[in-house]
C-alpha cells in the first residue's frame, strides 16, 4: 500500500504545477485534483516514449526525465501569474454551511468504504485478467511496450487495438513498487474517483453558488464516480472525459482559451485510456460545430485533444493492430441488424442498466429544468453522439447482439450517466437554490472556484 500511496504522490507532484499553469484561477483542491489526474498521465506516455526510443524502463530512465519535468513544471508555475481564484459571496447561513460539511462527510465515507472494495484484493474482472491487466504485466516483464505481442494476440477479449494509457499507469505503479500487485492498484481507482469529487464540486457551486447544493449534486453524482469496475478503463475514462468537457463547457461560456486548451489535455487523455475516448472527441468536435458560435477557432485550440486521438490511431494502424468490428462484412452485417431491429430491442429489454431511481429523477430534474436544458446543448449533443455511436457499434458487432449487449452495456452507459447528471442537476440548482435562501436569485454564475 505504502508503494501505490507513493506513487500517487509523486504524479501530483509531476502534474500539480502544470495544472497550476493552465489555470491559476483555479482554487487548490481542484489543481491537486487535476494535478493528480495531469500526473498519472504523463507519467505513463513518458514511459511509452521510452518503449518508442527502445529505452529498457528503470527507475533512473523513467526518473530522470520525470523530475525534470516536475522541475520544469514548478519553475515554470513559480516565475508564472499567479491569482487568487475569485471568490464567491456567501449567501448561506451557518446551518447550511455546517450541512454541507456534514455532506462531504458522508462523500468521505462512501469513498472510504469504496477503497476498501477496491483494494480487498487482486482484480477479479475478467477484462483485467485478459486485457488490461495482462498487458500492463506482459509489459512489465518486458520493461517496455511489447508490441510483438500484441500484435500477436489471437484472443479477441485482448483488444490489442485499445490505447495502452491504462496499462501504462498500472506500470509507473509497477516501477514506483518495484515488483507487479494487483491488489494496491485498487488505489489508483479511489484516487481517480477521489480526483472527480472538487471537480464537479467547483463547477456545482459554481451553477448554484451554494456550497450546500454543490455538495448535494455530488452526493447525487458519486454512484457514477465510484466505478464497480476496478481493474478496467470505464471509470478512468468517466472522470478524465468529465473533467474535459467541464472545461470545455466553461470555455465555450466564457470565451477562455485557457479552458478550451486544458479541456483538449483531458480530452486527449480520455482518447488514450479507451476506444470509446477516441469516438467521444468526433462527439466534442461535432457538438462544437453545433453550439459555438467560433467552431473553427475552438477546434483550433483543442489541438492538443486531436494529436493524442491522432498519435494512438497512427501507431496503431503502423502496427497493424485492427478491431474486430471492422472485420470483412461490415456493411453486410449493418444491413442484416437494421432489417432486424428485434435483433437488438430485444436484448436490450432484458440487459437494461440499472438504477432506476437515477434514470427515473435525472428525467424530472431536465423535465423541469427543461428552458436551462436547451442552453447545454454542448454537452446534451457529445452525449446524444456517444449514444448513437455505441448503438452503431452493436450493429457491425461480428458477434451476436445479445452477448455484446450482455457485457458492455451496462458500462457503455456509465461513459455518458455522468454528463448526463450534471446536464440534469444544473438545470435546476439555481430554482432549487432561490427556494433555499427564499427569494430567487438571478441566473448569474460567477467565476470557478473550488
Amino acid at each position: 500500500m505504502t508503494a501505490s500511496l507513493l506513487a500517487l504522490a509523486l504524479a501530483a507532484l509531476l502534474g500539480v504545477p502544470w495544472a497550476r499553469r493552465l489555470d491559476p484561477t483555479r482554487g487548490s483542491a481542484v489543481v491537486i485534483a487535476e494535478g493528480l489526474l495531469l500526473g498519472l498521465g504523463m507519467s505513463a506516455l513518458l514511459l511509452l516514449a521510452l518503449s518508442l526510443c527502445e529505452i529498457a524502463w528503470s527507475p533512473w530512465s523513467f526518473g530522470l526525465p520525470a523530475g525534470c519535468l516536475s522541475l520544469a513544471g514548478w519553475i515554470w508555475w513559480w516565475k508564472g501569474e499567479r491569482r487568487v481564484p475569485a471568490a464567491i459571496e456567501p449567501t448561506e447561513t451557518f446551518a447550511h454551511r455546517a450541512a454541507a460539511v456534514a455532506v462531504y462527510v458522508l462523500i468521505a465515507v462512501a469513498v472510504t468504504g469504496y477503497a476498501l472494495f477496491a483494494t480487498v484484493g487482486p482484480f477479479p474482472e475478467f477484462d483485467f485478467i485478459a486485457n488490461w491487466g495482462l498487458k500492463g504485466m506482459i509489459f512489465w516483464e518486458q520493461k517496455g511496450v511489447d508490441w510483438g505481442f500484441l500484435h500477436g494476440a489471437w484472443y479477441r477479449a485482448t483488444h490489442a487495438d485499445y490505447p495502452l494509457l491504462l496499462p501504462l499507469i498500472f506500470d509507473y505503479f509497477a516501477l514506483v513498487r518495484g515488483e507487479w500487485d494487483d491488489r494496491w492498484l485498487g488505489l489508483l481507482y479511489v484516487a481517480i474517483a477521489a480526483a472527480a469529487i472538487p471537480i464537479l464540486a467547483a463547477s456545482f457551486r459554481h451553477e448554484a453558488k451554494s456550497a450546500l447544493l454543490a455538495a448535494l449534486a455530488v452526493l447525487a453524482c458519486l454512484s457514477s464516480v465510484l466505478t464497480p469496475w476496478v481493474g478496467l478503463a470505464d471509470g478512468p475514462l468517466v472522470v478524465y472525459a468529465m473533467a474535459g468537457l467541464l472545461h470545455v463547457r466553461e470555455g465555450l461560456r466564457t470565451g477562455s482559451e485557457r479552458s478550451l486548451f486544458s479541456g483538449a489535455i483531458f480530452l486527449g487523455f480520455a482518447a488514450l485510456l479507451k476506444t470509446e475516448g477516441v469516438a467521444l472527441l468526433a462527439g466534442v468536435a461535432i457538438a462544437l460545430a453545433v453550439s459555438s458560435p467560433s467552431p473553427v477557432r475552438n477546434l483550433r485550440l483543442l489541438w492538443p485533444a486531436w494529436l493524442m486521438g491522432a498519435g494512438w490511431i497512427a501507431l496503431r494502424t503502423w502496427h497493424g493492430l485492427g478491431s474486430d468490428l471492422a472485420a470483412e462484412g461490415v456493411a453486410t452485417r449493418l444491413l442484416y441488424h437494421l432489417r432486424n431491429p428485434h435483433l437488438f430491442f430485444g436484448p436490450l429489454g432484458t440487459h437494461v442498466t440499472g438504477k432506476p431511481l437515477l434514470w427515473a429523477g435525472l428525467t424530472i430534474a431536465m423535465i423541469i429544468g427543461i428552458h436551462r436544458v436547451v442552453k447545454e446543448r454542448f454537452l446534451v449533443v457529445v452525449v446524444v453522439f456517444q449514444f448513437i455511436v455505441y448503438v452503431g457499434a452493436y450493429l457491425i458487432t461480428p458477434h451476436t447482439i445479445e452477448w455484446q449487449l450482455r457485457w458492455s452495456w451496462e458500462r457503455l452507459v456509465s461513459h455518458f450517466t455522468l454528463p448526463l447528471l450534471f446536464v440534469a442537476l444544473a438545470s435546476i440548482l439555481p430554482d432549487v437554490r432561490s427556494i433555499l435562501v427564499g427569494s430567487r436569485a438571478p441566473d448569474v454564475r460567477p467565476p470557478l472556484e473550488s
